[in-house]
């Protein structure tokens, strides 16, 4: 299980550290700066933040259980508006750090821009670490008409480009792309968790690799006649394209 969860603030710093508000998450409790870690998914496998302010200095993920030994820095930073190719992610999905069920989670950046800008954190949850899988993977595009926001995720259906033969598949991977989109999200019929990746802007920029073609182990799984919906968030936009990896497993 994968979940993808945020923080976000259009905000001016003044170079002073201090936590950015939670994205609401349906699937999560949040509050303010913070978001609980459910103990179904305390395994933190993944990090990475996002801001255009002029200048950075640092970002950190804070917990009562990470300060035991040290809270985590988020370190490759992206510093534009959107994530650049491949998008910069801390990623230790098969050494993941445990967290606490139920503890409170925050994202602390310090910026000075001279006036407000937004800036992003995000952290990949999972029940514990990540195990590839093989198969016969495919891939099918598709497509949505989300109206992106600033701060908030959207849901929006997907449309196949292709007819799928009926029967069950396993999602394995995934690629979320159009021309401002910052992250995107996989919503499953009757399910919690919405494993999700960093979004890319054009056709010819590299995604994010441990999320595709099977390494991160299954991300969901749907049937043909109940196929999954997808969140997104990002600066502005009403078209998306969507790429899944898919084993047909019945």
């Amino acid at each position: 299980m994968l979940h993808l969860t945020g923080w976000f603030q259009d905000v001016d710093q003044g170079a002073a550290a201090a936590d950015i508000n939670a994205i609401p998450d349906e699937t999560l409790f949040t509050s303010g700066d913070i978001i609980r870690v459910p103990p179904e998914v305390s395994n933190l496998v993944g990090i990475t933040g996002l801001t255009a302010a002029t200048t950075f200095t640092s970002a950190q993920l804070q917990s009562p259980s990470l300060r035991t030994l040290a809270n985590k820095d988020v370190i490759p930073f992206g510093r534009a508006a959107t994530f650049t190719a491949p998008p910069p992610i801390n990623w230790f999905g098969n050494n993941p750090l445990k967290l606490m069920g139920d503890e409170s989670l925050t994202f602390q950046t310090n910026t000075d821009h001279g006036s407000a800008i937004e800036i992003y954190g995000f952290a990949w949850l999972s029940d514990g670490a990540i195990a590839p899988i093989s198969g016969e993977i495919f891939t099918v595009r598709c497509t949505a008409a989300i109206t992106l926001a600033d701060g908030t995720w959207t849901n929006g259906n997907l449309t196949f480009t292709q007819d799928l033969p009926f029967g069950d598949y396993a999602v394995v991977g995934m690629r979320a792309e159009s021309a401002n989109i910052i992250a995107a999200r996989l919503v499953f019929p009757g399910g919690r968790w919405r494993p999700g990746v960093p979004g890319v802007n054009a056709s010819g920029d590299n995604d994010f690799l441990p999320l595709r073609a099977g390494n991160s182990g299954v991300l969901g799984t749907f049937n043909s006649n109940s196929p999954p919906s997808v969140d997104a968030i990002g600066v502005t936009d009403s078209a998306e394209t969507i790429f899944l990896d898919l084993i047909k497993t019945g």
